[in-house]
């Protein structure tokens, strides 16, 4: 398997979990530093993508997985993809350029352009993240769940890993609230991710205009 891995330091993700975390994420091993981009060969991880409803000992090994993630230390790496502070300089930027549009719309675009005009919410890193929510990319191999495509991640934290899981569309017919309780997490963290994330945020705004 070959990884893009964009401007992300080579196999340092994915080999920050195989280190702290044997067996959990695919090991580097090789790459070719002079393609454009630069690629990185990795090791094969067995299983198939987590789809549909997890339920029973697959979603008990999917809290394995990610809290074994979590306690890895993000020592020097940098924060994931589109963590707190890059959220609020991408779509602040896109707000402060983009046209109004009229009706209830345009009083959830006023809200928003607001919001992300106000400094960004503090976003501690306590460990690495993975950065993408999608469910195919948890392997179950029929024991156990591991993790590939670490593209995108860095430095993060449970609270705002756990808000783009559960909000992400792969995880619809999974009780999310009930995956939510598993774990011990500032609630304002949580509610801050919520808030922060682009592709729910004017709907959000819209029931909060409408209530």
């Amino acid at each position: 398997m070959r990884v893009n891995l964009g401007g992300a330091p080579p196999g340092r993700h994915s080999a920050s979990a195989c280190d702290r975390a044997p067996d959990l994420a695919p090991a580097p091993l090789g790459a070719d530093l002079g393609a454009t981009p630069p690629r990185v060969r990795m090791s094969r991880v067995p299983g198939e993508p987590l789809r549909g409803e997890v339920t029973g000992d697959r979603l008990d090994a999917l809290e394995t997985a990610l809290r074994t993630l979590w306690d890895v230390p993000a020592d020097a790496l940098p924060p994931r993809r589109f963590a707190v502070p890059e959220v609020w300089e991408v779509v602040g930027a896109r707000f402060a350029s983009a046209v109004r549009p009229p009706g209830l719309a345009g009083e959830a675009f006023d809200a928003a352009r607001g919001l992300f005009a106000e400094p960004a919410p503090e976003a501690p890193s306590t460990g690495v993240g993975h950065g993408d929510p999608n469910l195919a990319i948890h392997l179950w191999d029929g024991a156990r769940v591991r993790l590939v495509d670490f593209e995108d991640a860095g430095a993060s934290d449970p609270a705002h890993e756990l808000g783009t899981l559960v909000e992400h569309l792969s995880t619809r017919a999974t009780d999310r609230a009930g995956f939510l309780a598993r774990f011990d997490v500032d609630p304002g963290r949580l509610l801050a991710r919520f808030d922060v994330d682009p592709g729910r945020l004017l709907a959000l705004l819209r029931l909060r205009a409408t209530g």
